[in-house]
């Protein structure tokens, strides 16, 4: 198995509305916490599985760890691939209460009926990670003024 076919087994695809109720469910939105989040522009990626339709434009990529304290692990990690309307003020509320249509694009709503954003693909992993490490896993992490050149 290659490095690329193992990194995509680690994640889980939400291919039916099912998977997305299911893992909807599974958190408590309102005790999530967003540790991290990271975003590109990239028209393929290898998080993805290759029947991702692009839009043709570049829209982002985007990657959120959040703190969930569940079973499963510490921490839950969505991928959204070819996001709109997406903006740090969405994690203030997030869920993934939304659609799943026929060609496995997502659409996530407020509850209200009002979209949050969309996106072509939306693959998850949980992970038991320590909370400090959690927040530079993206690659950024606090330095001291000591550390500045």
């Amino acid at each position: 198995m290659s490095d690329i076919q193992r990194r995509r087994s680690d994640w889980i695809p939400i291919d039916t509305q099912e998977q997305l109720d299911l893992l909807d469910r599974s958190v408590c939105w309102e005790d999530s916490d967003v540790v991290a989040f990271v975003g590109e522009t990239a028209s393929d990626h290898e998080l993805f599985p290759a029947d991702v339709s692009r839009s043709g434009y570049e829209n982002w990529n985007v990657r959120i760890l959040f703190y969930v304290g569940r079973p499963q692990g510490s921490h839950l990690e969505i991928a959204c691939a070819d996001s709109d309307e997406f903006s740090a003020a969405l994690f203030r509320n997030f869920t993934l209460h939304g659609r799943v249509d026929s060609l496995k694009r997502v659409e996530v709503d407020d509850g209200k009926g009002q979209r949050l954003f969309r996106c072509s693909r939306i693959v998850y992993r949980f992970l038991s990670i320590d909370q400090q490490a959690a927040r530079k896993y993206y690659g950024f992490g606090h330095h001291d003024s000591e550390d500045l050149p």
